[in-house]
């Protein structure tokens, strides 16, 4: 999921995804590794109460996101309100948070300091990636969003 003031292009979703897939191990073993990239803005043009609407919209988007468990890694231009207003992010080694805690230094890094993302365009190396922690049963189906997870932070001090 990314959640970002304004939505990425076109060009820089697909270069994400085609860097995850890369990167990632197929789920399914039907030979295609597919990553799919899901924006949620929270800032829209136009006028005030246009641009609540919009922010309304993208937010019951990604509560129902959160709510399901499809995404397990988040792609940020503001780690720290994704948290304060979520509480999602997992710690460094995956655990779930306390419930107070709003910090990000430990559960989110730099894509410009990820060496498997190398060569990614100067605005997606600003953005901020963290995963989410999962609970139990809903941890289950994730083992290979782990290991990309492994394979991103690798070299980032995660």
């Amino acid at each position: 999921a990314c959640v970002c003031d304004e939505p990425l292009t076109e060009e820089q979703v697909s270069a994400l995804e085609e860097a995850f897939a890369a990167l990632g191990t197929d789920k399914n073993g039907d030979g295609v590794i597919k990553i799919e990239l899901r924006q949620y803005s929270t800032k829209n043009g136009g006028d005030a109460e246009t641009a609540l609407y919009f922010n309304q919209a993208a937010d019951a988007k990604l509560v129902a996101d959160i709510t399901s468990g499809e995404s397990y890694f988040f792609l940020t231009d503001d780690p720290y309100d994704l948290q304060r207003s979520y509480l999602i992010l997992a710690n460094a080694d995956g655990s779930e948070p306390d419930e107070y805690d709003r910090e990000t230094a430990d559960k989110v890094f730099r894509l410009g300091d990820c060496r498997a993302l190398s060569g990614l365009d100067a605005a997606l190396s600003e953005l901020y990636l963290g995963r989410r922690w999962f609970s139990g049963r809903a941890a289950k189906g994730h083992e290979a969003d782990a290991a990309l997870w492994d394979a991103l932070t690798r070299g980032t001090g995660q």
